[in-house]
């Protein structure tokens, strides 16, 4: 008999974060798949220009979208509200549901 360790909350979590991962993982694959077919760039994209080497660090070429990092701590953070509550929101409407139904007929 096997011992249960993890709550549903945190196999809701490993779940929504792996189906995530999977679309991710999906459209990545598909977008190197189709790029050779709608390939834009020739051969003069290629040659050196003025201004091409960037030689800042990357936390320097990142500062400017150090802002979002919040966000998408606060998206996540809600989607898993959101998934978690569903369940509830879900019967209490039933609920509603069933008294507007019932208060209609008699």
């Amino acid at each position: 008999m096997a011992i249960q360790i993890e709550t549903s909350t945190e196999r809701l979590m490993v779940k929504l974060i792996s189906s995530f991962n999977q679309i991710l993982l999906v459209h990545c694959f598909l977008q190197m798949l189709f790029a050779d077919f709608f390939r834009t760039e020739t051969e003069a994209d290629y040659f050196y220009q003025e201004g091409d080497d960037d030689e800042r660090t990357l936390m320097d070429r990142a500062d400017p979208l150090a802002s979002l990092l919040p966000a998408l701590a606060v998206l996540t953070l809600g989607s898993v509200v959101v998934v978690t509550n569903a369940g509830r929101f879900l019967s209490i409407a039933g609920r509603i549901q069933l008294k507007s139904a019932k208060s209609t007929t008699a």
